[in-house]
């Protein structure tokens, strides 16, 4: 990723910017499968609404599948709003989100147990910080997916490979994204709907 990318998160366009992707509305339903799309590098876009509810336990995600199934989740967005920004800019094709676009509308939580949430949570931990683990730059954030691959299993090598391939630009860009989508969702009113995609284009 470049520097203008993560410029580009910073100011609300590209990628992460989320400009046009983040669009706080009421909670029509979504068309499906019309409002899947396909980038130009052939990758399958999901869509991606999120509905705000009364309280975080009434809240909502719904989901139109690259093959044009639709689901329904719960949401937490404490979690699932930085795992799809992390996951998104670090290519993480196998953790939370692509598990929820996976599943059958019967059973939003299908989907195998995979070796990429473990990747993912631990790239969304090292980004978010919440226990403010050292300093939030792209070495702060290295640091603790190293030290998160030493606690881990199975996914220790994956956890020290995105360490060692993250570039300063990705990480930037993932950390803006993370902050852009937090407000977003802080400022939609009860009700209103984030329209999003997985991953973010």
């Amino acid at each position: 990723m470049t520097e203008a990318l993560a410029l580009r998160a910073a100011t609300g366009t590209g990628p992460l910017g989320m400009a046009g992707s983040v669009a706080p509305d009421t909670p029509p339903g979504i068309s499906y499968p019309s409002a899947v799309a396909t980038v130009a590098a052939g990758v399958a876009v999901a869509a991606v609404a999120i509905t705000k509810g009364q309280t975080p336990a009434q809240d909502r995600i719904w989901l139109a599948s690259p093959d044009g199934t639709s689901s329904q989740a719960v949401a937490r967005a404490i979690r699932d709003l930085p795992h799809l920004v992390v996951e998104s800019a670090f290519g993480i094709d196998d953790g939370l989100w692509a598990t929820l676009t996976d599943a059958s509308p019967g059973d939003p939580v299908r989907g195998q147990a995979r070796t990429g949430h473990a990747v993912a949570r631990a790239a969304t931990d090292a980004v978010v910080n919440l226990w403010r683990h050292g300093p939030n730059t792209p070495g702060g954030v290295r640091d603790r997916l190293r030290a998160a691959a030493r606690r881990e299993t199975w996914a220790t090598a994956r956890i020290e490979d995105l360490a060692t391939r993250l570039d300063d630009d990705t990480i930037r860009a993932a950390r803006i994204g993370v902050r852009r989508l937090y407000r977003a969702w802080r400022a939609l009113p009860a009700g209103g709907t984030l329209r999003l995609t997985w991953p973010l284009t």
